[in-house]
């Protein structure tokens, strides 16, 4: 799905639909590129909240327990003073990933990429396509949606996904002629694209 040109060349039946496509394959890569970088933002955020609380934690059991041997010691006090120290900084880190959002952002350009995934199957597959071969009608398929789904923000993600209707049973019988040639480039794309990739 990387090199529409190159899909294009391999494809020859369905190459102009994919040439199409491209600003489609490009938004998926930049959302999909952006929604691993706040993932794993947001994954080292809670390793580091997780193993700095829990370090908090059991410093201050152990410095209960010391305390029942000794009352006055400088070890007591500087291991509070650590205690102290992990349990501020997992404090930080768990502010900083609230207020950084990043996974309502990596959540949205998740979204956003299964989005364009979904545009680009659905274009191929789209009867209105294969019964008009002008190829100014693959590009005004791809331009609205394509535009509605660049333009939304984390604000209007829950909205975004709530509104998507349900998928839809679609009747296999087309009043269009597809050439078998077309149509098994078209099944051998979709399997090797979209199902074994998955």
């Amino acid at each position: 799905m990387r090199e529409p040109r190159a899909e294009a060349a391999q494809y020859s039946e369905i190459g102009d639909i994919l040439l199409a496509c491209a600003p489609v394959v490009k938004e998926f890569y930049l959302a999909d590129c952006k929604a691993f970088s706040y993932h794993e933002e947001f994954r080292e955020n809670a390793r580091k909240a997780a193993w700095y609380g829990t370090g908090a934690i059991v410093l201050a059991v152990f410095v209960l327990l010391l305390r029942q041997f000794v009352q006055t010691d400088s070890r007591i006090w500087m291991l509070t003073a650590l205690e102290g120290f992990a349990a501020l900084y997992a404090l930080v880190v768990v502010v900083r990933g609230i207020n950084k959002a990043h996974k309502e952002k990596w959540l949205l350009e998740r979204n956003r990429a299964e989005r364009c995934r979904l545009l680009k199957f659905g274009i191929l597959i789209d009867k209105e396509i294969w019964g008009n071969t002008s190829s100014a009608n693959y590009y005004e398929k791809v331009g609205g949606p394509l535009a509605e789904i660049r333009s939304n923000d984390v604000n209007g993600l829950w909205e975004w996904v709530a509104k998507d209707p349900p998928p839809q049973c679609v009747s296999p019988e087309m009043d269009i002629f597809i050439h078998p040639k077309a149509l098994n480039q078209l099944i051998d794309y979709y399997q090797k694209k979209g199902l074994n990739f998955k």
